[in-house]
């Protein structure tokens, strides 16, 4: 039974990070008028930001290409409202069931239960995975207070290649300001 368990362990090892799904949530003020926001600026990455300065330029670049595809033009002095990027990473185990086995006795492998059923066995693993989270905080340059905020939580792969590390990027960015500016 151990080789049968190792290799479901194996297989869906495989398997999880592929099936992965971006998890979003997000606030706002919702006295805000949004509508008078027009340009943005970007506030200084955090020094502790968990992520190399390639990962976090393309976090950026995904997030002015999909301001741009809104309408908003980043400026470089006085904008409407600042953008300020945080991260973390946190390491998540998870209970992984590898199957059942019948216990019994007598004559239940004739194709019926004669009353001697043991009951099921299951098998249990952990997987472990590393999950990141983003947060997009955009903050009121006039008033300096916080007037949206989204969450976008995954599953970090980094055997992706270049090239599908900046589609995620590009995927989660979207999913993560889907819902910015706010419709009321």
């Amino acid at each position: 039974m151990k080789p049968i368990y190792t290799i479901v362990i194996l297989s869906l090892s495989l398997l999880l990070p592929g099936c992965s799904m971006t998890t979003v949530n997000y606030d706002y003020d919702m006295d805000f008028d949004f509508s008078n926001l027009k340009q943005y600026g970007w506030l200084e990455i955090p020094a502790d930001f968990p992520a190399t300065e390639i990962v976090v330029q393309r976090i950026k670049n995904a997030v002015n290409q999909q301001m741009a595809a809104k309408g908003f033009s980043q400026v470089p002095e006085s904008p409407d409202f600042q953008i300020s990027l945080q991260g973390f990473r946190d390491i998540v185990s998870q209970g992984v069931q590898s199957g059942t086995s019948y216990r019994g006795y007598g004559g239940y492998n004739r194709g019926y239960n004669r009353g001697y059923n043991r009951g099921y066995e299951q098998q249990v693993g952990v997987y472990e995975y590393e999950e990141g989270t983003l947060t997009l905080t955009i903050i009121n340059t006039a008033s300096d207070t916080l007037i949206w905020q989204g969450k976008a939580t995954d599953i970090i792969e980094p055997s992706l290649s270049t090239e599908a590390k900046e589609k995620k990027t590009q995927e989660v960015v979207a999913k993560l300001l889907a819902n910015f500016p706010p419709t009321k």
